[in-house]
């Protein structure tokens, strides 16, 4: 069985930079507040649908008032 062999770490020509604090706006409870508020505001769409389409609806159709007709077009 052969001899493991590893080479020494290469040399780093550049100093790293460190990374600059980033702002309120793009930390992570705030990225992932957002996150639920989309989630909640497109969520609500289809589920509030579901919803109404199994209420159905409740009354006597609307009636237009005398004198009043629909828009041409």
């Amino acid at each position: 069985m052969p001899l493991a062999h590893v080479d020494p770490l290469p040399v780093q020509a550049d100093r790293t930079v460190e990374v600059a604090p980033s702002a309120w706006w793009e930390s992570a409870p705030v990225q992932f507040g957002a996150l639920g508020l989309f989630l909640i505001a497109f969520g609500a769409y289809p589920i509030i649908a579901a919803v109404r389409g199994l209420r159905g609806r409740g009354g006597p159709p609307a009636r237009r008032r005398p004198g009043c007709s629909p828009a041409p077009g």
